[in-house]
């Protein structure tokens, strides 16, 4: 018997095993503890990833599926699910709601949906986790962020009112609009463009700043404190510092129909979950959290809106305990696809980051996790239902995560490849040179053989037309005539 396909199906089993074992290995020890999911949530978690991490490909799955979304909303604002998201933000409930102990787990839904949505388009979709922008990779660079580089569109056109489409993105207004900010020259409600503007002077927190701020304040409520604050990081995009005759500022774009702020809010809610995990505080049984006020803590900081009600709110808006339902304004809760459609929200509810299927991949751990200090703050407490740390692939010194320094000087084609490429291993790259030699041989062997067998059915045919005029068949060519 011929040993040459035995040799060749185990070299290329070898092969795909190891490419299935790189593909699959961080979640090796993941263990779905889903409730609310219904979107493929059997088949596969919502694997949020960086931003920065992913190559053209894998962001362009966060990209087309937004565009997707578009088209299948017609160009009409009742229809449009992106629209219906984003108009919760816009409504004129939602500045209250940032002055409250809900703020987190109410921004956290809608990143929720967003990802529903295009988790529920299927196909190459299905599997869908929403990036997080480590956007302390912009300290230090905000006059030219990285986020403004990677397929989402740039800053916007000066000349006509900062907007985007056309200009630093291809897609167009029909493609991708917004029905706020209509002031540029073809926009025409509800159909207006995208704006965007880098604010002047503005500072980004870095990895350190944001570390302490989860490592040193287990309370809850110290922690939304400080979370208000580094939320105001995606302002560096939505308005520049332009002022009217009244010292008003004349652009502040609504950020929630803006793409990156979806990006945005994902490494909010990982910043949430990092504090949440690293002080065990997933480990308290959710019917059991009002017995530990420092794992949440209701709270309200608007005397005028809170107490007062200065602005009119029904009461039932005026709440943010732990089991009192979350109110939405804009057109969200109207569409029967949405979870609150049909169902109430609580902080509750929300607590968990597992039940709703969500996993942060922090991939070897470099970078954000280890320069904010959460590597070492985080020891031995992770959850690996809320965290996938693929600590097998550790660089060492001649392997490391992209510097600041390093990205700054990173044009957005070398800046992808090299953070792909950067994850690679000495023992990877063995491995794949190795299969790569295999398969060349085996090819090479297999050309012989076909060249060789050829020779052989040559001399045959010959021997053949011999044995018509009366020449002797060996019993040996007999054989290879049979086989």
């Amino acid at each position: 018997m011929d040993t040459s396909f035995l040799w060749i199906f185990l070299i290329s089993f070898i092969n795909m095993q190891y490419l299935q074992c790189d593909a699959d290995v961080s979640l090796d020890n993941w263990e779905s503890l889903n409730e609310y999911d219904t979107y493929y949530a059997d088949e596969c978690p919502r694997m949020r990833r960086g931003w920065h991490t992913l190559s053209d490909q894998q962001r362009g799955l966060y990209i087309n599926g937004l565009m997707k979304i578009r088209e299948n909303g017609q160009q009409n604002i009742d229809i449009d699910e992106v629209i219906a998201i984003g108009s919760v933000h816009a409504d004129v409930y939602a500045p209250f709601i940032h002055k409250t102990s809900s703020y987190l787990y109410w921004h956290g839904y809608l990143t929720w949906e967003i990802e529903s949505r295009i988790r529920a388009l299927g196909g190459e979709y299905k599997c869908f986790g929403m990036p997080y922008w480590d956007f302390t990779l912009e300290a230090g660079r905000e006059s030219d962020p990285l986020i403004l580089q990677t397929g989402l569109g740039g800053n916007g056109n000066v000349n006509d009112h900062y907007k985007v489409n056309e200009y630093s993105w291809p897609y167009t207004t029909g493609q991708y609009w917004t029905p706020t900010d209509c002031f540029a020259e073809d926009d025409n409600y509800p159909l207006c463009s995208l704006k965007r503007a880098l604010r002047k002077d503005f500072q980004m927190p870095t990895a350190k700043t944001i570390g302490e701020n989860i490592i040193n304040n287990p309370n809850f409520e110290d922690f939304a404190q400080f979370s208000h604050i580094s939320g105001q990081a995606v302002h560096l995009i939505d308005g520049c510092d332009d002022l009217d005759e009244n010292g008003d500022p004349i652009y502040e774009f609504t950020q929630s129909y803006e793409p990156i702020w979806y990006l945005f809010h994902s490494m909010i809610q990982y910043h949430q979950a990092a504090w949440t995990d690293c002080n065990n505080y997933d480990q308290i049984p959710v019917n059991e959290l009002e017995k530990y006020p420092e794992a949440f803590t209701p709270f309200c900081n608007s005397y005028d809106t809170c107490t007062l009600n200065n602005n009119g709110y029904p009461q039932r808006w005026l709440q943010w305990k732990l089991d009192d339902p979350m109110h939405f304004g804009g057109k969200l809760i109207k569409h029967e696809w949405s979870y609150i459609n049909k169902n109430d929200l609580t902080v509750r509810k929300l607590y968990n980051l597992p039940k709703w299927n969500i996993v942060y991949d922090l991939g070897n751990g470099d970078g954000f996790w280890t320069d904010s200090g959460l590597r070492d703050y985080c020891d031995g407490k992770l959850n690996s239902s809320w965290f996938i740390l693929n600590e097998g692939h550790v660089n060492d010194d001649n392997d490391k995560y992209l510097s600041e320094q390093q990205l700054s000087s990173l044009s957005s084609s070398s800046y992808i490849s090299q953070t792909s490429l950067v994850n690679l291993s000495y023992n990877d790259i063995f491995v794949i040179i190795f299969c790569l030699i295999s398969s060349i041989c085996c090819a090479l062997y297999f050309i012989g053989r076909y060249k060789k067998l050829n020779n052989n059915i040559g001399i045959n045919k010959d021997k053949q037309h011999l044995n018509k005029y009366g020449a002797v068949t060996t019993g040996t060519m007999k054989s290879i005539y049979i086989s």
